[in-house]
């Protein structure tokens, strides 16, 4: 949890953790791990990117408002929304857990923004 109300969660990783009473994970090491296709890897990135913008710009609230389930659209379009484990890539009720849809029927009132330490000493 971070900024009292923010969590930062995705795929209940952290719940499996916190089962597992894992309190960190530590990881060290040095260089760097080269890409084996680092042209094909920078045209599929810039691919995923253009549907993500897209499907933020249809939902111009995108993250701030809606939260995660912003993308839905976008992931279900390009086909990575993580369905049953990730055993399949869109979801047929996608339409009804969107991030417009939920912000729609759900949300009270938008919190402020709180400021990290550090931005309120600058």
């Amino acid at each position: 949890m971070n900024d009292k109300h923010r969590a930062a969660g995705r795929s209940g990783v952290g719940a499996v953790m916190g089962s597992k009473n894992l309190k960190a994970v530590v990881v060290r090491g040095k260089g760097r791990i080269p890409l084996a296709d680092g042209d094909g890897f920078k045209a599929f990135n810039k691919q995923v990117l253009d549907v993500f913008n897209a499907g933020v710009k249809q939902a111009p609230l995108g993250l701030t408002v809606n939260g995660t389930a912003g993308v839905v659209m976008s992931t279900q379009n390009f086909g990575v929304l993580p369905t049953k484990n990730w055993q399949q890539g869109t979801f047929d009720g996608w339409e009804k857990i969107h991030g417009e849809k939920l912000t729609q029927r759900f949300l009270k009132k938008i919190l402020p923004a709180t400021a990290a330490p550090s931005d309120a000493a600058a």
